[in-house]
């Protein structure tokens, strides 16, 4: 990569991979960045779907208006004080890192994931 590449990977991909997922871009695997769609066209959609869309308003106000009438706390250790939690809501809904969770909550210490790779 050079030039309007090197530019266009700097400002627009790199931070928002390593940020994705919580590590260096140079230590994933190369594959990853072909999710990411390039066109040498003027369409600028991100999609090839015949319809689609971006709310108006933004993402984060359409959660917020999803979310409207919700209690919502962020940056607790949920895991830590579990039970407390536990006892405010008849749901509480955790979006931490499931590989805690399992070990904690399920008390799952050994976990293995096969992949089965399907071609087509």
């Amino acid at each position: 990569m050079r030039n309007g590449w090197q530019f266009t990977y700097e400002k627009l991909v790199k931070g928002y991979t390593e940020k994705q997922w919580g590590r260096d871009c140079k230590e994933l695997p190369a594959f990853i960045i072909k999710r990411l769609p390039v066109r040498l066209t003027f369409d600028n959609n991100y999609f090839n779907a015949l319809y689609q869309g971006i709310p108006v308003s933004g993402y984060t106000k359409m959660v917020e208006n999803l979310l409207e009438g919700i209690e919502v706390r962020l940056n607790e250790d949920y895991l830590a004080k579990k039970q407390e939690y536990d006892q405010l809501a008849e749901k509480v809904v955790h979006t931490g890192a499931i590989d805690a969770f399992l070990i904690t909550v399920l008390e799952i210490w050994n976990i293995v994931l096969f992949v089965l790779r399907m071609k087509f």
